[in-house]
């Protein structure tokens, strides 16, 4: 096979590549439109702080005080993905596009790994390919790669990295260059600053790179073939050094030891050795730690010091986790949701068992099954090499459902070989094959079958297929019917509070609001931090007039208030008053872009009041005559300059020159059935005034009331 050709030699192969692609970015982004911002989980909370803090000019501090250093390049691509935007959700765009580039990257590397074995074969090229794109069409549809596409989470970048540089050493090995090797090793460099794994692969890969870069100078004398194979391997080690050294230097000047890049490893050394210590107590400890290094060494020596009383303990985890690379998991972020409390929509749960868990299963199995029966060539060496090297890893250290994401680049392409012999040979499978299946399917049915998490799947699959009936009844205006359903669902899954929540809809829709508060009630008893549950519990509170209740239920249970504030602009629709007391607990749902409620003094009395965002938005009645609009603000910024402000008033706008004294601003008018309020102001950050600062808010100006007054005569 040539290897200058990029793109699929066959016509209806570059059609069948351009149409696969387009579906693996079809369903990233419709993954990614189909939710508002998910709620950070796992890893994201820690990634999404220290990017805050790069973006803020407060570098890596986070790290001063956090149990463990990560790697760098993954913080660094969101915080430049978030400084591009200014907006969390969009932030996920340069994830999802580089999601669907590595889509093209799996048809690379299967169509180099269709090559094994049969580089003499007339139809080579065609076959080849065919690999390919079932190496890219299992890429674009494993619903794995496409949600993980829209976490802000590392496996992505990785991904693309890391198959990036098995493909150039694969081509280099094919055809000798020296900017494949060099390149390579920049990329591997990369990966490594993503996430640490592959740094054991180093040295084998530069081997392994020698070894065939001479063998495919055989013609040339050995004393020089040997010399220029050693040249492309140490090339590409010192590439990838060069690339991760500016990182290993600054964390020596920083903590005054050379941390090649993260210290993860010693962590994972001390938790998932059966230490004496809890789980609450090993971060307390390492926490109060204040370097880096020192941390990571004592942590080592806690871990050391366990094995060295207990050596089984090394073997005891090994089945553990080896299951727990491959099984499959309900964990929280696999379907992208606002909050994981909320049920997952039936049809985003079917195609989840589907190209989730049944996809990934048959991939497991051919994936591992092509990497046993495939020719033992350059490809397998270093494709399986990784594999078992970071099996190995995983095994003698700790697993996770996500690690098998970092083998991915190189089981694919050995599926989508599997699947042509298959097509090829399966009438002439052989006992050996056989053989090798069966072993993988004993290997693998404790993690993929008996762990299988069937009563969650049932529950989900019963409790989501009643409410889709239930939403079909009542776009037929069927309330009794819709009632029917969710009643069943409540029956197949008594822990849902979405259920009771749309229960509680139902009978407000038609008028029983006292029904409404009990399925409400209901709700909170199953989920009592569900930010859903208290804010709709608050706005049924609030429409029965029991003021006092309905604010402590907009506090919600352990809840964020700037979450709360948040989510009720766009999950309550409350009625419009004629005042909005700004700050005063009844005020969700009727502001948007504004912080918590703090008190300040205006007029020497003490009131409860909000900072604004640069946007901000207030919902008021409408009037059928035409009104005045009062609004009570002040610009409080620390160095007492005015800040111009735009007001508008269902798209009427005005400007305004605000300073620090609370003021009364009048605005007019015309007939309206109600008035959207919206303020565009500038901000200031307090850490820029003083920089000992917590406040990592962005703050506009400061709102107390706003209100619908009549003309007077």
């Amino acid at each position: 096979m040539n290897d200058r050709f990029f793109w699929p030699t066959e016509r209806r192969h570059r059609w069948l590549l351009v149409g696969i692609i387009l579906l693996g970015a079809a369903l990233r982004l419709w993954l990614w439109w189909r939710s508002p911002l998910h709620q950070p989980a796992n890893d994201e909370t820690e990634y999404v702080q220290v990017a805050r803090d790069l973006i803020n000019g407060r570098g890596w501090r986070f790290y001063d005080t956090y149990h463990w250093l990560r790697a760098p390049l993954y913080p660094l691509w969101l915080a430049g993905s978030l400084w591009l935007f200014d907006n969390f959700r969009l932030a996920s765009l340069p994830n999802i596009a580089l999601s669907i580039a590595t889509i093209y990257l799996f048809y690379l590397l299967g169509r180099d790994v269709g090559l094994s074995g049969r580089e003499s074969d007339p139809d080579r090229v065609q076959q080849a390919e065919r690999v390919g794109l079932s190496s890219a069409a299992s890429s674009a549809l494993l619903l794995t790669l496409s949600t993980f596409a829209s976490l802000w989470m590392s496996e992505t970048l990785f991904t693309a990295l890391f198959a990036g540089s098995l493909l150039l050493l694969l081509r280099c090995a094919a055809r000798p260059r020296w900017w494949l090797a060099l390149g390579a090793g920049v990329l591997m460099g990369l990966a490594i600053l993503t996430r640490s794994s592959p740094m054991p692969m180093v040295p084998f890969a530069a081997l392994w790179l020698i070894i065939t870069v001479y063998r495919h100078m055989r013609a040339e004398p050995r004393p020089v073939a040997m010399r220029r194979a050693t040249l492309y391997g140490v090339g590409f080690g010192l590439c990838c050094a060069l690339v991760i050294a500016p990182w290993t230097i600054r964390n020596y000047l920083a903590y005054g030891e050379p941390i090649p890049v993260e210290t993860g490893l010693s962590f994972n050394i001390w938790r998932f050795n059966e230490p004496r210590e809890d789980e609450a107590t090993i971060f307390k400890v390492l926490e109060e730690i204040p370097n880096p290094a020192a941390r990571a060494d004592y942590a080592t020596a806690k871990g050391l010091e366990r094995l060295r009383e207990d050596p089984a303990i090394l073997l005891r985890k090994l089945w553990p986790n080896w299951n727990a690379i491959w099984m499959i998991k309900p964990i929280e972020d696999r379907f992208l949701l606002p909050t994981y409390y909320q049920d997952v929509p039936l049809n985003m749960f079917v195609l989840a068992l589907l190209l989730d868990d049944g996809l990934y299963v048959v991939l497991a199995l051919l994936s591992l099954w092509g990497l046993l029966c495939a020719p033992l060539d350059r490809r397998k060496i270093l494709l399986g090499g990784w594999v078992l090297s970071l099996l190995v890893v995983v095994l003698f250290t700790h697993g996770e459902g996500r690690y098998r994401q970092f083998i991915f680049p190189a089981l694919l392409p050995y599926a989508g070989w599997q699947i042509l012999m298959l097509r090829r040979e399966w009438s002439r499978i052989g006992v050996r094959r056989l053989a090798y299946l069966a072993g993988i399917v004993v290997a693998l049915w404790t993690a993929l079958v008996t762990y299988y998490p069937r009563e969650w799947a049932m529950r989900n699959l019963r409790r989501a297929w009643d409410v889709q009936q239930a939403q079909w009844a009542l776009n037929g205006n069927d309330t009794a019917t819709a009632i029917k359903h969710l009643q069943q669902a409540n029956n197949a899954d008594p822990r849902s509070a979405d259920v009771w929540l749309a229960l509680g809809a139902v009978y407000q829709q038609i008028g029983l609001q006292e029904e409404a508060l009990k399925a409400l009630e209901n709700a909170y008893i199953q989920m009592p931090s569900y930010v859903t549950v208290n804010l709709l519990r608050g706005d049924s509170l609030r429409r029965l007039g029991r003021d006092d209740e309905a604010r402590e239920a907009f506090k919600g249970f352990y809840n964020d208030e700037q979450q709360m504030l948040d989510w009720a602009w766009t999950d309550l629709d409350p009625p419009r008053p004629e005042v909005v007391e700004v700050g005063d607990g009844l005020d969700f749902g009727l502001v948007s872009g504004m912080h918590p409620a703090e008190m300040q003094e205006r007029n020497g009395e003490e009131h409860m009041v909000r900072w604004t965002d640069k946007r901000a938005a207030i919902r008021l009645t409408g009037s059928a005559t035409g009104t005045r609009i009062n609004l009570t603000l002040a610009a409080q910024w620390p160095n007492a300059q005015p800040v111009p402000i735009r007001v508008c008033v269902n798209g009427s706008c005005r400007e305004l020159v605000l300073d620090a004294e609370w003021r009364d601003y009048w605005l007019t008018a015309p007939a309206a059935p109600e008035y959207l309020i919206t303020i565009d102001t500038p901000t200031f950050d307090p850490q820029q005034f003083d920089p000992e600062s917590e406040d990592q808010r962005r703050l506009g100006i400061l709102v107390d009331r706003a209100a619908v007054l009549p003309f007077t005569p």
